[in-house]
């Protein structure tokens, strides 16, 4: 039915309205983070996260709802739940033929608490543009954390369409060469590991926001980090988000296309 998705929202939505009395620090997990039929949620220590993990049981159960499938980077909060539940999610391995659990369609893996990236090998053989455009678009990378990895793919097609192609049109020699070069070094990405945690906690003195943007002739590009002090003097910078572009085909200057990056990052 169309109107499923609609309805299944409306009903979570409701069920927080008549129990967030009884379990406000649930209902405000059920109300700000949640996705569909996931929730996401943190906590800044063992006890509180608990608490909290044990008011959402309770608020779902209210309205006749059994979570399932819990994963914690912290097997303590995994303790007490029933183990058909969280199939031990911390002992899970987690290696390049797992697929892991995914958070928004992103791989996460709880023991380091870190994102990772799997890339299953590309065929570059017999290229063309139609197969070199399907495949980019499997590269998902809501965040930008693989920018500058996959800008050379987004460079890569431009270059198809400027030689006007046709869509099942074997590439030239030199473009497939570029492919089957970009697609040797991919594996690679395994190998990256982002943190989740931001270091931020009760003793985080000071936080700030750094944006930084630059361009060249065949794309620009911004980032956004967060640089966190600590009480004790540390400084912790991570990166947050990112975004690059492929530079329009008509000839435009840098600066310009330095605002554009600008832009971007705003």
């Amino acid at each position: 039915m169309t109107c499923s998705p609609y309805l299944a929202i409306q009903v979570i939505l409701q069920l927080v309205a008549d129990k967030k009395a009884d379990y406000p620090l649930a209902a405000a997990v059920f109300a700000n983070d949640t996705y569909v039929d996931d929730l996401f949620f943190c906590g800044i220590d063992k006890p509180s996260t608990l608490v909290l993990r044990d008011q959402l049981i309770q608020l779902a159960s209210s309205g006749g709802f059994r979570l399932r499938k819990w994963f914690s980077n912290c097997s303590d909060l995994l303790s007490g739940l029933d183990e058909s539940e969280h199939g031990l999610a911390m002992e899970i391995p987690f290696d390049d033929s797992y697929s892991g659990f995914k958070v928004l369609g992103i791989l996460w893996n709880p023991s380091d608490d870190a994102f990772r990236f799997h890339t299953s090998e590309l065929v570059h053989e017999n290229a063309t543009k139609r197969s070199l455009l399907s495949t980019v678009a499997r590269l998902y990378d809501p965040m930008g954390w693989l920018a500058p990895v996959i800008i050379i793919a987004e460079i890569l097609l431009q270059k198809l369409w400027l030689r006007k192609l046709e869509w099942d049109q074997p590439l030239p020699p030199d473009l497939a060469q570029e492919w089957h070069e970009f697609c040797s070094k991919l594996p690679a990405l395994s190998s990256i590991s982002i943190p989740r945690w931001t270091s931020q906690g009760a003793d985080t003195q000071s936080i700030q926001i750094h944006g930084f943007s630059d361009a060249s002739r065949l794309a620009y590009a911004a980032a956004v980090y967060l640089r966190i002090v600590s009480e004790s003097g540390q400084i912790f910078v991570k990166l947050l988000i990112a975004k690059t572009k492929v530079a329009p085909i008509k000839t435009v200057s840098i600066p310009n296309l330095e605002l554009c990056a600008e832009l971007s990052r705003a």
